[in-house]
C-alpha cells in the first residue's frame, strides 16, 4: 500500500496546490513521525493506543491529502472518493476503509467534532477503536509539520528557500506569507514527559501565524484531549537565533 501511494500518487499532489507548501511524501513522513511522538507522550500518561488504532493513524497519514490531486478545496471529500476507487489496489478491508474515511473527513479544520465525544467505540479486528482520540492526535500531528524536518533529506524543508526564491513573484500574497513563516521555522518537537509542543524558530522573523494556527488546532480538539487526560495544552516558541552564530 505504502509503495503504491508514495510512487504513484504523492509525486503529483503539487499540481492541485501549486501555491502551498509541501503536501507530498515529506509531509506524510513528518506526520508519521509526529504521530509516533504523540503516542509516546500519551503512553507517559498511561494511555496506550491499540495496534488497530496505530494502524489506522498510519494509513490516514498516507491517504489524507490525496484529494489535493483533484482540488485543494474539499480535498478531504476528494480523498475519500479516491480511496474508494483504489481500495482494491491497496488491498484494504472495507471496514478499514470506512474508518479511514471518517478520519480523513474529520481532519479538516472546519469539521465539527461535537458528535465524536459522544460516539461509542468502533471496532476493527475485534478490538475497540476510539475514533475521537485518533482524530485529535492526527489533527495535531498534521498541524505540527512546519519548517525544517527531521526526515529524508530530499524533503527536508516544507518550504525550501531556493524554490521560494524562484517562484516568489508568482505566489499570491497569502501564500508568500505562509512560505516565509515556514522558512523561519526549524520545526516542532513534542516533549514525551510533559506533552509540551514546541515550535523552534531559526531567526527573529515573526512566526505568529504558525503558532496561532497550531494553538487554534489544539483548542479545537481540547474537549477530546481533556476526555483522555492528555497534556497537549499550548504550543510555545523556542528561539535558536544565537546558536547559529556561536
Amino acid at each position: 500500500m505504502r509503495a503504491i501511494v508514495k510512487n504513484n500518487f504523492l509525486p503529483f499532489i503539487a499540481r492541485g496546490i501549486a501555491n502551498l507548501v509541501d503536501h507530498g511524501a515529506g509531509h506524510v513522513e513528518e506526520v508519521l513521525k509526529k504521530i509516533e511522538e504523540l503516542c509516546i507522550a500519551c503512553s507517559e500518561t498511561g494511555l496506550r493506543l491499540s495496534p488497530p488504532e496505530r494502524y489506522l493513524l498510519e494509513l490516514t497519514a498516507w491517504l489524507h491529502d490525496l484529494g489535493c490531486l483533484i482540488s485543494r478545496e474539499n480535498h478531504e471529500l476528494e480523498s475519500c472518493k479516491l480511496l474508494e476507487s483504489i481500495k482494491r489496489d491497496l488491498i484494504l478491508d472495507d471496514e478499514v476503509v470506512r474508518l479511514i474515511k471518517l478520519l480523513i473527513k474529520f481532519h479538516r479544520k472546519r469539521a465539527r467534532l461535537d458528535s465524536l465525544c459522544r460516539r461509542p467505540p468502533d471496532y476493527l479486528f475485534q478490538q475497540p477503536v476510539r475514533l475521537d482520540l485518533l482524530v485529535a492526535l492526527f489533527r495535531l500531528a498534521d498541524a505540527c509539520d512546519m519548517g525544517s524536518r527531521s526526515t529524508h533529506a530530499m524533503v527536508g524543508e516544507r518550504a525550501p528557500p531556493v524554490l521560494f526564491k524562484a517562484i516568489r513573484s508568482k505566489l499570491p500574497r497569502r501564500s508568500r506569507k505562509h512560505w516565509l513563516v515556514h522558512m523561519a521555522c526549524l520545526g516542532t518537537s513534542i516533549n514525551p514527559e510533559t506533552g509540551r509542543i514546541a515550535i523552534h524558530r531559526r531567526d527573529r522573523r515573526a512566526i505568529s501565524l504558525l503558532v496561532d494556527e497550531l494553538n487554534e488546532e489544539i483548542s479545537r480538539v481540547r474537549r477530546i484531549l481533556e476526555k483522555y487526560h492528555l497534556p497537549f495544552t499550548k504550543a510555545e516558541i523556542i528561539d535558536h537565533v544565537n546558536e547559529r552564530s556561536s
